[in-house]
């Protein structure tokens, strides 16, 4: 297996807690569902968006790594 093709993981903490979480187009879930949990993805680049309706949208890009897992953390500004 390449490196490429390893299993990395995500972790998300993001505010609002009903914000809707998205990595490469994909929806994961809710920031308030996502607390805490490593979110399996394949080691490489992705990107990440967080949206919720009163708040400006939020959207990176980031790369995962297979020997330690991706932390990220947003807090969502009102509009």
């Amino acid at each position: 297996m390449s490196r490429l093709d390893s299993q990395s993981f995500l972790i998300v903490d993001a505010t609002p807690v009903d914000a809707q979480v998205f990595v490469d187009g994909r929806l994961l879930g809710s920031a308030g569902h996502l607390v805490a949990r490593a979110v399996p993805l394949t080691s490489g680049r992705h990107v990440l968006a967080v949206i919720a309706p009163g708040f400006k949208p939020y959207a990176t890009q980031f790369a995962t790594d297979p020997s330690f897992p991706t932390r990220i953390r947003i807090a969502l500004a009102p509009e």
